[in-house]
Parts: structure tokens; C-alpha cells; sequence
């Protein structure tokens, strides 16, 4: 046999196996993020699930306390609370919107000279105003211009027209009064 040539296969130097770490390390790692991960989305699915279950009993009890509750009261005593809630909220409404026509009574008093008269007394709301009218009777022309100045004097009273002044049939003179006072001045919840 010719020496050139190695017709053996076994290697005649120790042959040292190639670090496959390099290559290797590259996939270890991508599979250890991909664990991590389904690890991960295990939890979470198992966490939701639970977290499900637990609202669906909390969900149950509330059905049962719920349908405890409504055997304890029949329809009819909670129609009958509904009714009289219902006449509690309209009275009191009724209320915060009623207007104290005594306040008006005691303006008129203090404000209207000892010698002038009222008579044919009438109000009414009007948008967020009450409006009074009167008729008026004085002993003289000057009574009437003096209870004009008085009534202008007060701050309440605003809007204030004294109209058709004349001589009346009994004697004296007869006017029309008109003013309005603030609504809100009135109610009583003041």
C-alpha cells in the first residue's frame, strides 16, 4: 500500500468536538422566553377563570338576598311606599314654590298712610314676580302723592303705578295701585 494515502477512517488526532454553546445559546434562550410566556398566559387564564367564578357566586348571593328581600315586603306595601313618597316629594315641592301672602299684608301695612284706605285687593304670579293691585282711596290729591313717595321708599316694592286717581262718588279720591314684589322675597322657605 502506498503511504500517501489514509485508507483508515478513524483519525489518528484526538479530535476535539466544536462548543456547540455559541449556536446553541441563541435557542436556549428563545426557549426559555417562550415558557416564560405560556407560563405566564396560564396563570393569567386560570386567574380569569377564577376571577369569573367569584363574581358569578357574589352574583347568586345577590339574586338570594335580593329575592329574601322581596318576599319579606309584598308589591303592595312597596307601592304604597312609592305612593307616599311620591305625595311627600309633590307637598314639599308645593311648599318650596308657595308664596307667603301675609308678608304682603304686613308691606301694605307699615307703608300705607293712617288716613288712606284699601279695598278690591287682588295678586297673582307673574314669571318671577307677584303683582298687587288695589284700589285706593285718600282724603286729598297730596294723601295720594305722599303715599306714592311712601311706597316708592320701600325697596320691596317695585314696578309701582298709581293710575286712575279721581274724585269719588263718596268724596275723596280714588286710585289704582299696581306693583310687584319679588317671588322670592315671598316664599316660605325664607
Amino acid at each position: 500500500m502506498a503511504q500517501g494515502i489514509n485508507s483508515s477512517f478513524i483519525p489518528k488526532k484526538e479530535v476535539r468536538a466544536r462548543s456547540k454553546r455559541a449556536s446553541g445559546m441563541g435557542a436556549n434562550l428563545f426557549l426559555l422566553v417562550g415558557v416564560i410566556i405560556f407560563l405566564t398566559a396560564i396563570l393569567a387564564s386560570l386567574g380569569v377563570y377564577l376571577w369569573g367564578e367569584q363574581i358569578d357566586r357574589a352574583n347568586a348571593r345577590a339574586a338570594e338576598t335580593l329575592e329574601k328581600n322581596r318576599e319579606s315586603y309584598a308589591i303592595e306595601s312597596i307601592e304604597e311606599f312609592i305612593d307616599m313618597n311620591n305625595r311627600i316629594s309633590a307637598a314639599d315641592m308645593i311648599l318650596r314654590n308657595h308664596v307667603q301672602v301675609t308678608q304682603i299684608f304686613e308691606i301694605l301695612e307699615s307703608e300705607t298712610l293712617t288716613d288712606i284706605y284699601l279695598t278690591d285687593f287682588d295678586f297673582k304670579t307673574q314669571d318671577s314676580d307677584v303683582v298687587v293691585s288695589a284700589r285706593g282711596y285718600a282724603p286729598t290729591y297730596s294723601h295720594v302723592a305722599l303715599q306714592a313717595d311712601q311706597y316708592s321708599a320701600n325697596t320691596l316694592i317695585k314696578d309701582l303705578i298709581l293710575s286712575g286717581v279721581n274724585q269719588s262718588r263718596e268724596g275723596g279720591i280714588q286710585f289704582d295701585l299696581n306693583f310687584a314684589i319679588d317671588r322670592d322675597v315671598l316664599l316660605v322657605s325664607n
